[in-house]
């Protein structure tokens, strides 16, 4: 695999991420959040009555990067989906 897929949804299709645009008091605070998986990045975007949501597509080249590097990325990103989603669902159970 040379190349994996990242996915980030939000109100404006944008060719060139930058991670100082945003807002400072985001959930993990500022930058440019991305995943490998559409549906989850479908879900992180807050709707906005009238608005428009864009799922972006981008591309990782892998070349040069190192295994461990890769893994470690993965992890981390595993484990906060989940987080993610076990607090999404405490949260509807409150409603």
């Amino acid at each position: 695999m040379s190349k994996i897929l990242l996915y980030h949804t939000g109100y404006q299709v944008i060719q060139n991420p930058d991670i100082y645009y945003g807002r400072k008091n985001a959930d993990f605070g500022q930058g440019f959040y991305l995943t490998e998986n559409p549906e989850f990045s479908k879900r992180w975007a807050r709707e906005k009555k009238g608005t428009d949501t864009y799922v972006n597509v981008y591309e990782l080249e892998l070349h040069g990067l190192e295994s461990s590097e890769i893994i470690k990325y993965r992890e981390i990103v595993q484990k906060e989906e989940q987080d993610y989603q076990t607090l999404f669902a405490k949260c509807l159970e409150r409603m």
